[in-house]
């Protein structure tokens, strides 16, 4: 997702979580067009790095019967799980 000026809410972060038990592998990630950020952004992309760990762990819970390995960015951007 390019440039989401506004956080995922607690609804779509369920449903996510709630797909990606069906599937083998999943990646998530927030990027940035461009390197300069304004308040606004940064704001968002913090945000974001909330929204990354609450997804994770709303997946963790929903499938504890299966073994995965994930990955959590370095900036907390990004998110890849391998069932």
């Amino acid at each position: 997702m390019y440039d989401l000026s506004k956080t995922i809410d607690d609804k779509n972060c369920q449903i996510i979580a709630k797909a990606t038990s069906l599937l083998r592998d999943f990646s998530f990630y927030f990027r940035r067009k461009f390197s300069s950020l304004d308040d606004d952004m940064k704001t968002a992309f913090e945000d974001h790095t909330k929204f990354i760990k609450q997804l994770c762990d709303q997946i963790l819970l929903l499938c504890v019967d299966k073994q995965l390995y994930y990955s959590i960015e370095d900036d907390g951007c990004g998110l890849t799980m391998w069932f």
